[in-house]
């Protein structure tokens, strides 16, 4: 184990994860779309995803924990049932066939929807449309399962549905706890994780949690409509670089 961990260790691990944590800390997601096309000049994507997947686990469940008092179960309620069934689909197709046309559909929603979200006039009150859950809870699942980055949908839902960042980033630290919760027992039930890639865990942890940390302290200065911009260019960055990928790949 103290070999493999020796001959895999880089030193660019630590700020790949601590940038990367940094924006979770303040997104509550994009971990995987910023950390991965990094770490996979150095190590191979069937580890970076089991890893990543721990890692955000640990996190999410870590803010779940601090901000429980503030948490929309309501909101979790709803979409959990339809995240579940988007998950479960995301599987199948990963097992059964190339996802790559979903690839370049989540791709062009997220360019064009945070294009719009970005220029368009601000709207005072949150959208009352009371089925945009399912839609959200299947499709977030769905990516999630495919690609590991669904949490981008369930952001822009809540903050539709909720008034203020706090709610936001309680109840998106729910849903992101039980959606990482779900892929680790699938990176388990596939064999996916050995000891030594869990000592690796165990090494970027701290440098997790410190970006956590950081990442906290910059939105707690922040104003809700700025905390907002950041997510739509978050989720377009995310756009143009799933973009890119189908592109590599097609």
């Amino acid at each position: 184990m103290l070999d493999w961990l020796f001959m895999q260790w880089n030193w660019v691990y630590l700020p790949i994860i601590l940038l990367s944590y940094i924006v979770f800390g303040f997104s509550g997601f994009g971990t995987t779309l910023i950390a991965a096309p990094w770490l996979s000049l150095y190590m191979p994507l069937n580890q970076i995803i089991p890893m990543i997947v721990i890692l955000d686990a640990i996190a999410s469940i870590k803010n779940w924990y601090q901000l429980q008092s503030s948490v929309e179960y309501h909101q979790v309620r709803q979409l959990f049932p339809f995240m579940s069934l988007g998950a479960g689909l995301g599987i199948y197709l990963l097992a059964t066939r190339p996802p790559m046309l979903l690839l370049l559909f989540m791709a062009i929603f997220c360019i064009s929807y945070s294009l719009y979200q970005l220029f368009k006039k601000p709207i005072s009150h949150p959208s009352s449309r009371s089925y945009l859950h399912i839609p959200i809870g299947l499709f977030g699942g769905l990516f999630g399962a495919l690609f590991g980055s669904g949490g981008f949908l369930y952001a822009l839902y809540l903050q539709q549905k909720l008034p203020n960042k706090l709610q936001i980033q309680s109840t998106q630290s729910v849903l992101i706890s039980l959606s990482t919760s779900l892929r680790l027992i699938l990176c388990l039930l596939m064999g996916l994780y050995s000891l030594p890639l869990l000592g690796l865990v165990i090494l970027l942890i701290p440098s997790m949690l410190c970006g956590v940390y950081i990442g906290k302290k910059i939105t707690a200065k922040m104003s809700l409509s700025r905390f907002n911009q950041f997510i739509y260019i978050l989720v377009l960055c995310s756009g143009i670089s799933l973009l890119i990928r189908y592109l590599a790949v097609g």
